[in-house]
């Protein structure tokens, strides 16, 4: 049982593991699939032969484990590479969650999206989102420090700070809320690993690339995927390896502007909706914003707008 207020890092070590291999034959979830690519035998039932044969070209052996192939779904060829994901074996995922999102070492109890984008990027199981999302929302932790979106719906000030820094700190601060003992004084050594947590996860409402891909070129690997992941034993020589991390960092740096600029227009969308221009007719009444503060007063308490004032003159396009 993992103490709420200091959760492990997942990190089981390679000699105490089973082979993966091993672990993916006796899964439920992969068994059939395995033996379909290793020995050409199928199930015994339609249903699950047809399915085994219509999926196993998304998959291939390496070393004896087994991956799959996946690329995000996009309407036009834009140069995104294939990833590939680790058949992640049933054994082995409750140990990937405490890592992904309990853990201050690259967990930092973040948000379903956060934390799916960040393990497909390595890893692969039915239903994972679904999964994830069920973990989370049973998290004690995340019920304790997390906002309510649900609760009275509360008046929104117009903020006048940097909107970006404010989001991050505020989603920061929540993350070190996690950590905290009830003095309130282990937070400073927190922060490392929760920073850790910041740079491996994927930007989901921007970029959907991770910090750390966007600098380095690749992901990032948390202790637990040391352990778990297998070794790629082949070398390379220095001059390709600086070749592939410039070439990865291109593709990387360039999708992500276009992400940006994608996810700009779809919230100015959003927005537009919703969004009416004003009607305003010869002799309305109409309050004007003050702008000028009596010397000697507040701003925060002077009246924003003062008035009313009648319109006597259209000289703007949407008064009538």
């Amino acid at each position: 049982m993992v103490a709420p207020l200091d959760p492990v890092i997942a990190r089981p070590e390679s000699s105490n593991l089973p082979a993966i291999a091993n672990l993916q034959q006796s899964c439920p979830d992969f068994g059939n699939i395995y033996k379909f690519l290793t020995q050409g035998i199928l199930p015994a039932d339609n249903d699950q032969s047809s399915k085994v044969q219509k999926s196993a070209q998304d998959y291939s052996i390496c070393n004896s484990v087994l991956y799959k192939w996946f690329q995000k779904r996009v309407r036009v060829d834009n140069g995104e590479k294939w990833i590939k994901q680790l058949c992640f074996p049933q054994a082995l995922r409750e140990d990937a969650l405490l890592s992904y999102h309990d853990s201050f070492v690259g967990g930092a109890h973040l948000g379903i999206e956060r934390v799916y984008h960040a393990l497909s990027l390595k890893y692969f199981l039915p239903r994972m989102h679904q999964s994830i999302e069920n973990y989370i929302r049973s998290c004690d932790r995340c019920q304790r420090i997390k906002r309510d979106t649900k609760g009275i719906i509360q008046v929104h000030t117009i903020l006048k700070q940097n909107g970006l820094v404010k989001r991050t700190n505020s989603t920061l601060i929540q993350a070190v809320r996690g950590y905290s003992d009830k003095d309130q004084n282990n937070w400073p050594n927190k922060l490392p690993g929760i920073l850790v947590a910041f740079r491996n996860s994927p930007s989901t409402q921007s970029t959907e690339y991770s910090p750390f891909s966007m600098v380095f070129g690749k992901e990032m690997n948390l202790p637990f995927d040391a352990s778990v992941l297998p070794k790629d034993n082949l070398s390379k020589d220095a001059k390709h390896h600086l070749e592939e991390i410039i070439s990865n960092l291109k593709i990387t740096q360039d999708l992500a502007a276009k992400n940006i600029k994608l996810k700009q227009a779809k919230m100015k969308e959003r927005y537009d909706i919703n969004t009416k221009i004003p009607e305003f007719r010869l002799r309305d009444k109409v309050l004007l914003k003050e702008h000028v503060v009596p010397v000697g007063r507040s701003p925060k308490l002077v009246d924003k707008y003062n008035g009313p004032y009648y319109i006597t003159v259209a000289r703007i396009s949407h008064i009538n």
